[in-house]
């Protein structure tokens, strides 16, 4: 079985070992929305953040793939809900957002400031990024 593309792979990693640990799908649409938003909206310019030159995915300047890269954030930013209840995401159970958006999150908060983004990380994002490190 050849695999392409990390979201089908991903998934199929998480089935072949759902009975080990933490399944990362839990019954949540929002896990899946966020982890697709980042694949398909920061994924592809998150280079903005460390080439020296662009193109940056379809932005031809840093600052215009910068203010997009933040703009999506801040999406993904609204679909958490605050008041609920639990360390991740989604709630109490770690899912595959979490898995997905943690690496670009450690990067985001390290370089966003170096192109004088601040804060770096949206509210929500920012309170799960600080929470989950603790």
């Amino acid at each position: 079985l050849n695999l392409a593309e990390s979201d089908t792979i991903a998934r199929f990693i998480l089935s072949k070992h759902a009975t080990v640990g933490p399944s990362f799908q839990p019954d949540n649409p929002k896990s899946n929305l966020m982890s697709r938003l980042h694949d398909i909206y920061l994924g592809p310019i998150q280079g903005c953040l460390y080439k020296a030159k662009g193109p940056f995915g379809i932005f031809g300047t840093r600052k215009d793939a910068i203010a997009e890269y933040v703009r999506q954030m801040q999406i993904i930013d609204g679909l958490i809900d605050g008041s609920q209840e639990g360390l991740y995401l989604c709630g109490s159970e770690v899912s595959l957002a979490d898995a997905t958006l943690f690496p670009s999150m450690v990067f985001a908060n390290f370089m966003l400031p170096k192109f004088d983004v601040s804060p770096p990380l949206p509210s929500k994002i920012a309170r799960w990024f600080r929470e989950v490190r603790e």
